[in-house]
This record gives C-alpha cells, sequence and structure tokens, in this order.
C-alpha cells in the first residue's frame, strides 16, 4: 500500500457521493483540517461556533454551491473512518493523514 496522500486501489473503490467531488469542498478540507507528518496525531474541531466545521463550510458556501450541510461533512468522515463525532461535546476528532488520502483520492476522481 502507497504512502498516505497517495491514490491506491482501496481509495478507488471508495463510494464516495458526486456533490464531494469537486475543488471547492477538497480546498475546504485542505485548509480546514491542518495535515499533520505523524500518522498518530489527532486533533480536533469544534462542530458549531466560532472556527468550527459549520463555520468553516458556511465560508465556503458548500451548502449553497454543492448541497453540502454539516451532517453531510461529520457523516462522510465518521463513516469514512477519518473523524469520531462528539457532538454533546460539540467537536469532532479527526485523523489528518487519513483526511490526506481523502483528499488525494477526490482530486485523482476531479482530474
Amino acid at each position: 500500500m502507497q504512502a498516505h496522500g497517495h491514490r491506491t486501489e482501496d481509495t478507488r473503490k471508495w463510494r464516495i457521493p458526486g456533490k464531494f467531488i469537486n475543488d471547492d469542498f477538497v480546498n475546504f478540507l485542505s485548509f480546514f483540517i491542518p495535515l499533520e507528518k505523524n500518522n498518530d496525531t489527532k486533533n480536533q474541531r469544534r462542530i458549531t461556533g466560532e472556527g468550527s466545521v459549520q463555520e468553516w463550510a458556511d465560508d465556503y458556501q458548500l451548502r449553497i454551491l454543492h448541497g453540502i450541510d454539516l451532517s453531510d461533512i461529520l457523516k462522510l468522515l465518521e463513516e469514512k473512518g477519518y473523524a469520531d463525532t462528539h457532538e454533546k461535546e460539540n467537536y469532532i476528532q479527526y485523523r489528518a493523514q487519513d483526511i490526506a488520502q481523502l483528499i488525494a483520492e477526490i482530486r485523482a476522481r476531479i482530474k
């Protein structure tokens, strides 16, 4: 298997809804989630409020341009195993290197 951030046979088989296959969503993920070099890094981001997933999604106009809302984003990240949602505590815990692989796969499908 190739290093994180690269497309693999496994990622080619992923089912990613078409609305996520666009540059706006890739840019959202790329800037919203700092891609750490340490594979074990787990980072947190608020779900709603200042600096949150919701605020960034709104800034990128994902709902308006692509019909992607907060629940769509959380569901995709959680289903792929890239984030754990803690709604009561209002944060997600994400694995940056795994998300780098998702970004690479979406970029490959855009081209």
